[in-house]
């Protein structure tokens, strides 16, 4: 099976109904799974994170009712791509991509430091 070409991550993500989002083509993005850690490995610091993993779907899949939904009111309505590997999210949170391939559908993991994430300010 040949190798297809990784199209670049999404540059924004708006909320269309609850684990649903479409991204700046139109492509419709659902949440597969969330994921919660009470320790963040890279800072080896206290510091919860959370993982997303959404996948690139068909809009037949709008029908469907993601059975989590109830726990995704803690993610962001839109998130802003803010450089290469972090986006922004409307919550003003930073979320870092930690990855982005495609399978058999196209997938996106974000993680976010649940504690925050100081903007400079």
């Amino acid at each position: 099976m040949a190798a297809s070409p990784v199209i670049p991550p999404p540059v924004t993500l708006s909320g269309v109904r609850t684990g649903f989002y479409e991204d700046e083509k139109n492509r419709l993005w659902m949440v597969v799974s969330l994921g919660f850690r009470p320790f963040h490995p890279i800072q080896n610091r206290i510091a919860a994170s959370m993982t997303v993993t959404l996948w690139q779907v068909n809009r037949t899949c709008l029908q469907s009712q993601i059975p989590f939904s109830s726990t995704l009111t803690c993610l962001p309505m839109t998130w802003y791509r803010f450089s290469a590997t972090f986006y922004r999210g409307s919550d003003s949170m930073f979320w870092q991509l930690v990855g982005h391939i495609q399978v058999s559908v196209w997938f996106l993991t974000v993680k976010a430091a649940v504690a925050g994430v100081s903007n400079g300010k």
